[in-house]
């Protein structure tokens, strides 16, 4: 019996719910559950805790969207190289950091908005409550996040999960929402901007009736939409034009 077989036969026999014949149909629960299944394991390792939380959150925020991720690196790795994380640190020192090019690609590249990016990890920094962060409880530490300037949902959750490896919180995108959509565990009428803790918890709930771990089944999900970015956009217009959503 083949690796594939054994764990077709496991989820049959633990699931008698899931229909083992939608394995290779894409999106359905089936097709989850195997994934979850067969990778489980590999991505454990990549569901990894952080070790300094100042350091996660200022890294978080020298990223994001349309920055790229090797310049937000490079930034991150000049602060904590010149120590400039750490409570009480001035604007202008963290300014004058971000200010510098970065040699990228034999090339010098200017990091952008350094005023704006400077002017958040400057205000965190200088939080008068950074001795009473709530670290013990994941849901407590990412409310506490959510009042940082500069983080939003998302990223208050991928820092908390960072930390914590809490399966209490998800990484909500608009991957995990199509996937979401195509699945039927989402409403078209939710939106992640709008609906971000609704969705969650349907996610998470979700995760629950297939017996997976959200910390890992976030990330799978994540990287089977990627890859099939395409097919799953067209599946999804099909759908919602025949109305099957």
């Amino acid at each position: 019996m083949t690796v594939f077989e054994k764990t077709y036969k496991n989820i049959a026999d633990a699931n008698p719910d899931i229909d083992i014949d939608d394995f290779g149909t894409l999106y359905t629960n089936a097709f989850w559950k195997l994934q979850y299944e067969l990778y489980k394991n590999t991505l454990k390792k990549e569901v990894t805790k952080s070790r300094d939380i100042l350091e996660e959150i200022v890294s978080c925020l020298l990223g994001g969207y349309g920055f790229k991720a090797e310049l937000g690196w490079k930034a991150f790795q000049r602060l904590k190289s010149k120590r400039i994380i750490r409570k009480g640190v001035r604007y202008e020192t963290v300014l004058a950091a971000l200010s510098e090019p970065f040699m990228m690609n034999n090339r010098l590249v200017y990091y952008r908005f350094p005023a704006q990016k400077s002017k958040y990890i400057y205000r965190l920094l200088n939080r008068q409550d950074l001795n009473s962060i709530p670290l013990d409880d994941a849901l407590s530490l990412r409310n506490w996040l959510l009042s940082v300037e500069g983080i939003g949902p998302k990223t208050a959750s991928w820092i908390t999960r960072n930390y914590t490896g809490t399966n209490n919180v998800a990484i909500i995108d608009v991957h995990i929402y199509r996937a979401g959509l195509l699945t039927g565990f989402i409403k078209t009428d939710m939106s992640v901007q709008r609906d971000y803790f609704k969705i969650e918890k349907c996610f998470i709930d979700y995760c629950k009736s297939i017996d997976t771990q959200p910390a890992i089944m976030d990330l799978i999900m994540w990287q089977n939409m990627k890859y099939t970015n395409k097919i799953a956009i067209n599946y999804l217009k099909e759908r919602i034009n025949y109305g099957r959503i």
